[in-house]
């Protein structure tokens, strides 16, 4: 029988920050893999599995739905059909945005799935990681954007 430390929550992270968190997994019987997944994918994330100890680092980049609506830079939605994005990091350069539906959330929680193979078993774990949105990201994000 396999267990992880910790064995349901993973320290807080915030929007955009780097951060960087360990599980370790033990068991009785020989493990033979380990597999890690979040529910918002693995964008910025480093995850490294090393015997028996699973590292994350990173950021996690556009977890939360804020929606650009832009056009080219110079133009209008009078000459052009605006276009919507979600994601500061899927914005492309050199457009001028005039729409911001920022996501107003102070936080999400991430769950973690980490499945244990043995020689003998299967096991999956589920973990929550919360995730503080960070708001001086986002105004950071758009002084930077117009430089």
């Amino acid at each position: 029988m396999a267990s992880i430390s910790p064995s349901s929550v993973l320290e807080p992270a915030d929007r955009n920050t780097s951060f960087s968190r360990s599980i370790s997994v033990t068991s009785g019987d020989p493990i033979v893999s380990i597999t890690v997944t979040n529910d918002f994918g693995t964008t910025g994330l480093t995850i490294n599995v090393l015997g028996s100890t699973i590292s994350i680092s990173g950021t996690f980049a556009d977890v939360f739905i804020d929606e650009f609506t832009y056009v080219d830079r110079g133009s209008s939605d009078l000459l052009e059909t605006p276009k919507t994005t979600i994601g500061v990091f899927r914005l492309p350069p050199n457009k001028d945005f005039f729409n911001l539906d920022q996501d107003l959330r102070d936080d999400i929680n991430i769950t973690w799935t980490i499945t244990v193979v043995t020689t003998t078993s299967t096991e999956t774990f589920t973990l929550t990681q919360l995730l503080r949105n960070n708001w001086q990201f986002l105004a950071n994000f758009i002084e930077q954007y117009y430089d």
